[in-house]
């Protein structure tokens, strides 16, 4: 009826992320070489030379042949003959509105993602069986100990979300936008384009497959603008209506759950270069909610270290930072000025509540500040405040 909509879509998008961004300057050698010159004392702070000796001359490699021999100390990524096509992302929801009284209406949907063959790059001279060290690496009897970044389209990802808004216009001088989302989304990188992986040998592969970096099961946004009820049509009848008239409240209030982190361990006895090396987990992951100095946000004795040749238990992204909770808030304050003309006053505030979105505790297990949170969310900084003024004609 005209009360209820059913909705139903699918997309398929090529993956978009340009060559240039993987495959810039700094790791196309002969094309690009980079060198560090440091004075014969070997000092810090101290100059390699002169202005009247100048900068020394790089001496590139032959190239009359049209073959480059690798040099053993220069970085690489190396397009993958017959695996740099572009990967494909496909998106569809399924979604059910419904309008309610007061102007508003609910929406609930399923919304889904999945992409497969996003570029990234593969050390093949990662070793290839565990404990070996260095000596492992298929190219080592070559001198080559430094990463052969292969690069080319592997990566998968996945998103599963339930989304429930609830919206209503701006009518009666009232309008609101608020979303919940419980999601999860999960990768083998971060990245697309310029990407490593963290476990490169092939028997362990697997374990980049986990929950994204930038995963949060739950995401509540509310946005809203609310006009006082006492609103001029131009021009007022008293001195009490001048100052109390034509005045509006705006805001975005978010409350969200925490981003995953990795406990991470000494890789010395797993001895395979190129690999990242977890906690094995002992106990309960305990949330013990000290902040910096305060103390540990968690309890640290749940993790040790691992012995033997062998990974930690837990896995990449396994464990999950603290939530948090933000309001910014805006009041305005028109004047109107005869005809189409007025001049609003705007007061802005971002975290109005000055209240601390704190970073991920540090994850590293041999860190002495293993467990802390020592820093906030970039994107959350503390209460900033602007006046501004906005005339319209």
């Amino acid at each position: 009826n005209d009360k209820t909509v059913f909705r139903t879509g699918y997309g398929l998008t090529l993956n978009a992320t340009p060559w240039a961004r993987a495959l810039r300057g700094d790791n196309d050698y002969p094309v690009t070489i980079a060198a560090t010159f440091t004075n014969a004392q070997g000092e810090q702070y101290q100059p390699y030379g002169t202005l009247a000796q100048g900068i020394p001359i790089l001496r590139g490699p032959d190239q009359s042949s049209g073959r480059v021999a690798l040099d053993r100390s220069a970085a690489v990524y190396t397009p993958e003959i017959d695996n740099v096509d572009r990967g494909k992302v496909h998106t569809w929801n399924v979604a059910f509105e419904r309008r309610l009284p007061f102007d508003t209406s609910v929406d609930v949907a399923y919304v889904g993602a999945i992409g497969r063959g996003g570029y990234a790059a593969l050390d093949v001279n990662a070793p290839q069986t565990l404990g070996v060290g260095e000596a492992g690496r298929p190219y080592f009897s070559l001198g080559r100990r430094l990463a052969i970044n292969s690069w080319g389209a592997r990566l998968k990802t996945e998103y599963n979300s339930l989304q429930i808004a609830l919206n209503k216009p701006f009518t009666h001088g009232l309008l609101f936008k608020g979303a919940c989302t419980l999601s999860k989304a999960m990768n083998e990188s971060d990245n697309d384009g310029r990407a490593t992986l963290s476990y490169n040998t092939p028997s362990e592969l697997h374990r980049n497959w986990a929950p994204a970096g930038f995963d949060r099961r739950h995401n509540f946004q509310l946005g809203f603008a609310y006009a006082l009820p006492w609103q001029s049509q131009g021009s007022y009848e008293n001195i009490a209506k001048a100052i109390i008239g034509d005045w509006q409240i705006n805001g975005v209030f978010a409350a969200f759950s925490g981003t995953p982190f990795t406990v991470t361990a000494s890789g010395t006895q797993l001895n395979t270069p190129n690999n990242m090396q977890t906690a094995d987990q002992v106990g309960d992951f305990n949330i013990l909610g000290n902040i910096g100095a305060a103390g540990r946000w968690f309890d640290t004795a749940a993790f040790a270290q691992p012995t033997g040749v062998r990974f930690g238990d837990t896995g990449r992204n396994q464990f999950y930072g603290p939530g948090a909770y933000n309001l910014d808030l805006s009041v305005f304050r028109m004047f109107p000025l005869g005809g189409s003309r007025r001049l609003e006053l705007r007061l802005e505030a971002g975290n109005v509540l000055n209240h601390a979105v704190y970073g991920n505790p540090n994850g590293g297990l041999t860190s002495g500040t293993f467990g802390q949170i020592t820093g906030i969310n970039g994107n959350y900084p503390e209460r900033q405040g602007r006046l501004g003024l906005r005339f319209t004609f």
